[in-house]
């Protein structure tokens, strides 16, 4: 990738200072993300120990450098729980909300609570 990095006028590396660690891993029902993830952070944290690492979901063992939240509601439940982390905990780790959408509406998701009358 530096190669074609390169060829593409970017010739000096970019500053990297998070990496996420899986995706998507409340999905895997073998639970197996609890054991994972602190290999995979003990591993880069001692090669890189500047970078911040991102857990995809909560982890019990140890405490992420950052969380990373998933949001798909509707619109109506996403402006409702808009003190979400007012009480969250400020020792924990960090969040980064990844992702924060609607997946209703026609023909495109909107956040738009009321539905303007189609003509015809």
């Amino acid at each position: 990738m530096g190669a074609e990095r390169a060829r593409d006028g970017h010739a000096a590396a970019f500053p990297l200072h998070f990496v996420e660690i899986g995706n998507e891993d409340n999905f895997d029902r073998s639970g197996s993300y609890e054991g994972r993830y602190p290999q995979f952070y003990r591993a880069i944290k001692q090669r890189y120990p500047q970078l911040q690492v991102i857990a995809t979901m909560p982890v019990k063992s140890m405490k992420p450098d950052v969380l990373d939240e998933h949001f798909y509601m509707s619109a109506q439940d996403s402006f409702a729980s808009a003190n979400h982390y007012d009480k969250a905990d400020r020792q924990g780790p960090k969040i980064f909300v990844g992702e924060w959408a609607t997946l209703q509406g026609d023909p495109t998701p909107t956040w738009r609570l009321r539905w303007p009358t189609r003509p015809g």
